[in-house]
């Protein structure tokens, strides 16, 4: 009896061991994974579509899937970012040659209501070193940006066997989870829910939001319209933030300059439009299938931002979602619901 349990506890931390190891090993992947996750899940439509006209063919039909995607996605990001990287550039040479040659505080103090502040501004704020860390964080979001399309491009290596073999992985999930089937496909329901909601709801609104937002700067003239809308985009994914950070100082800074009309369109742009397409379809691409409260959204998508940077926007809720799973099925195989409603009254 002694040797068998020495036996157990042998095997026991060598398992610990070997999974500390894996997870290490891992770790590096653990950005591309998550973005095949999403990929994969948004993209099964598509592929089973693809895979209806070619049945015996499941490779070739993930494979095109794959296509489909990096022509879709991964071609336009990179144009984009390339642009944005300019119009970044651009703007910081701009803004560094107004601050060099006064022409910024002139164009403040020709309003005697910001002139206080001008001066306090300068007497306690410098404006070039403001511009220099503007920009060295403008710089270090693109690098992240760059790692970011890097790993989207590994996570299409994934995406494809995700496809092609999903059936085998959701097999050997059931299999590892200690959960009964019906209790399996409840928590791949609810994750696979989730991360739709994500892409649809939160990756995709805030891309049109930024799109809306970008277009009217570029029909005000206003300077890096798509640096600004992309920037909107990225806003929008942090729920209580949103574009209003970027578009309402814009317009006061029209307003300041004179340009009222710009500035009034601006404003009802961003009011009437930008800040509420998101209430038009939110509802529409996620429909009722998951509701999550607010203050939820707000702990999981900034919180896995904080933690683990882009991937933290899928792996946030994810993680959510799936806690929540888990404990519904403790709380059904324990007490029961009718058991609860007695117990709390």
């Amino acid at each position: 009896m002694q040797r068998q349990h020495l036996s157990s506890g042998s095997l026991i931390a060598i398992a610990v061991v070997s999974i500390v190891i894996c997870v290490l090993l891992a770790a590096p992947f653990v950005p591309p994974l998550t973005w095949a996750l999403a990929l994969s899940i948004g993209a099964a439509p598509l592929h089973r579509r693809i895979l209806q006209r070619m049945p015996d063919w499941p490779s070739i039909a993930a494979g095109l899937t794959v296509v489909i995607l990096v022509v879709g996605l991964l071609a336009p990001a990179i144009l984009v970012g390339r642009q944005v990287a300019r119009e970044a550039n651009h703007g910081y040479q701009v803004v560094q040659g107004m601050v060099a040659s006064g022409e910024f505080e002139a164009s403040m103090k020709r309003h005697p209501k910001v002139a206080e502040w001008v001066d306090w501004a300068r007497e306690n704020v410098s404006f070039e070193e403001e511009a220099k860390h503007a920009a060295s964080w403008v710089g270090g979001w693109f690098q992240g940006s760059v790692v970011a399309v890097s790993q989207l491009v590994v996570a299409q290596f994934f995406v494809f066997f995700m496809l092609r073999d999903q059936a085998k992985g959701m097999q050997t999930f059931r299999g590892l989870m200690p959960l009964s089937p019906k209790e399996a496909d409840e928590v791949l329901r609810r994750v696979a829910a989730m991360v739709r909601a994500t892409l649809y709801g939160t990756l995709f609104v805030g891309s049109i939001q930024g799109f809306l937002g970008g277009t009217m700067f570029w029909l005000l003239g206003i300077p890096a319209a798509l640096l600004w809308g992309c920037i909107m985009a990225l806003m929008s994914l942090v729920p209580s933030l949103g574009s209003f950070l970027i578009w309402a100082p814009v317009a006061g800074g029209l307003a300041l300059q004179g340009n009222w009309g710009k500035a009034s369109i601006l404003t009802a742009w961003g009011l009437l439009v930008v800040s509420t397409i998101d209430n038009i379809l939110y509802p529409i691409l996620v429909g009722k299938e998951i509701q999550i409260h607010p203050t939820t959204v707000f702990v999981a998508t900034l919180g896995g931002l904080i933690w683990l940077g882009a991937p933290g926007i899928i792996l946030g809720p994810v993680c959510f979602a799936f806690a929540t799973a888990i404990l519904e099925v403790i709380r059904n195989r324990t007490v029961g619901s009718r058991a609860v409603e007695e117990a709390v009254s």
